[in-house]
């Protein structure tokens, strides 16, 4: 039916079933968790985004 002639062919296809079980539990589990934010470092990404629009005007 599915090409299940072998066992190991059954559990190439039992094993990619569970990782994908996995991942998407791990996807879950995780889906809005934030990063570990330095003190600081939001402040330099503003000023680096605002830097990059800067020079982009530049080009225009």
């Amino acid at each position: 039916m599915f090409g299940l002639t072998d066992s190991t062919i059954s559990l190439v296809y039992a094993l990619n079933i569970a990782s994908v079980l996995l991942c998407v539990g791990y996807g879950i589990a995780f889906w809005n968790k934030g990063g570990n934010v330095i003190p600081g470092e939001q402040e330099e990404d503003k000023k680096w985004v605002k830097d990059e629009i800067e020079l982009e005007k530049d080009f225009e």
